[in-house]
């Protein structure tokens, strides 16, 4: 099977690296895999090495009129425009399968709208960000989610539809890095986590407010925030935690072997959303493959991780429920232990490449049926139309049905 992976490729997107699990997987499986990269531009020496695959540019597979070579191009859609421009730019290619990272595709719609980019795809009069997810997945032939509760939107592709979650791992060169911290072994704090870029929806201010709200968990809690964010919404967590007296320790964007060092050092990790955003949550599957006891939400993604492997707060979000899960975990060492442990075995099978890749080539091979049926369909169509016939005539209606009937995979539509 001869694949186009086609995904950012800059090391700093998660995506990329999903992407580098995922095509090692398949190669593993026997398929032949050429990566292409989406981005508007990324240096030579800030991409990714994809296990010595061949890199290249959309705009060189269409110098090239590569594309009928290839059984599939499986195309990444984020909601960072930046990252996945060149994307558009694939959806009439045809044998599309569209992976869809996020639910909401709200900012993806704003930035090819501002650069006038809405090629094969009209999303100019789409409104909401589950729209935009909606109108591309109807541009693709196949698609996949990363849990349930976007695919309906992601159903609109009329092709085969597969809710796949999604693949990950930790970096080989930090597994076995680090030993677990013992709940204050260092300073008598216990330390809460929360890491990646940090935005509003991560409730980053609705933990430290719980914290403040409780005069023990202040007095014995650090809670430790790594990761990017803008100057304003730092300083306004700062000023929170102040208020609050609340140990905070904010660190910014740290390497690879510093942020699994904070992540096995961490007591906790809070990984609350509200809203839910993300079709999956890299950063909830890496702290449960660290083994880390783990807080989420209690919507989207979260809901459907097990209750045996994370505590969760109602999907509101509010901040008496956080208190209340932060201080059972702060007094429960055997709940936490235990937690940690179901994580782990939880998240090594259920997100691993591995499947993923099996899952993706069942999912092309689906495709390729109803691709060729739609062509046959489509051809039938036309010569119907040549012999006097019509959509609305019982016999057009008949023959397509028919036909369509013969295929052994199902369109949606």
């Amino acid at each position: 099977m001869n694949i186009v992976w086609a995904t950012p490729v800059g090391r700093t997107s998660a995506i990329g690296y999903f992407g580098e699990l995922v095509s090692r997987a398949l190669v593993a499986e026997g398929a032949a895999v050429v990566i292409a990269a989406l981005e508007d531009r990324v240096e030579p020496s800030e991409c990714r090495a994809f296990a010595d695959l061949s890199v290249m540019t959309v705009s060189d597979l269409e110098a090239q009129n590569a594309f009928d070579r290839f059984d599939a191009l499986i195309v990444n859609f984020g909601d960072h425009y930046p990252n996945h421009a060149g994307a558009l730019k694939l959806l009439n290619k045809g044998r599309v399968v569209g992976v869809f990272h996020d639910a909401d595709m709200t900012n993806f719609g704003n930035g090819a709208r501002a650069q006038g980019n809405t090629v094969a795809c009209d999303i100019s009069t789409v409104s909401g960000g589950t729209g935009v997810t909606a109108a591309l997945a109807a541009r693709c032939d196949a698609a996949v989610a990363h849990a349930d509760f976007y695919k309906p939107f992601v159903e609109q592709c009329d092709g085969p539809v597969d809710t796949i979650p999604l693949a990950w791992e930790l970096p080989r060169e930090i597994i076995g890095h680090h030993t677990i911290r013992k709940c204050g072994q260092e300073d008598g704090r216990f330390r809460l986590l929360t890491f990646g870029n940090i935005n509003p929806n991560k409730c980053v201010d609705r933990v430290i407010e719980a914290i403040g709200s409780s005069e023990s968990l202040a007095s014995s809690i650090e809670y430790r925030v790594v990761g990017s964010t803008n100057p304003e919404y730092e300083a306004k967590l700062v000023d929170i935690a102040a208020n609050r007296g609340v140990h905070l320790e904010m660190t910014g964007p740290v390497g690879l072997s510093d942020l699994h060092k904070e992540i096995m050092t961490a007591d906790c990790v809070s990984c609350l959303r509200y809203p839910v955003l993300e079709g999956a949550s890299a950063s909830a599957i890496e702290a449960m493959l660290h083994g880390r006891p783990l807080i989420v939400s209690d919507g989207g993604f979260y809901s459907g991780l097990p209750d045996h492997c994370v505590c969760k707060v109602p999907e509101a979000t509010p901040t008496p429920s956080i208190a209340n899960v932060i201080e059972t975990l702060f007094l429960d060492a055997a709940r936490r232990q235990s937690l940690g442990t179901n994580a782990r075995l939880f998240a090594n099978g259920e997100f691993s490449p591995g499947r993923y890749a099996q899952r993706i080539i069942e999912l092309v091979e689906k495709m390729q049926v109803t691709w060729v049926y739609d062509n046959v369909l489509s051809s039938t169509a036309s010569q119907l139309a040549e012999l006097g016939s019509h959509p609305h005539r019982p016999d057009f209606q008949l023959i397509l049905e028919t036909l369509e009937g013969m295929a052994p995979v199902a369109r949606r539509a």
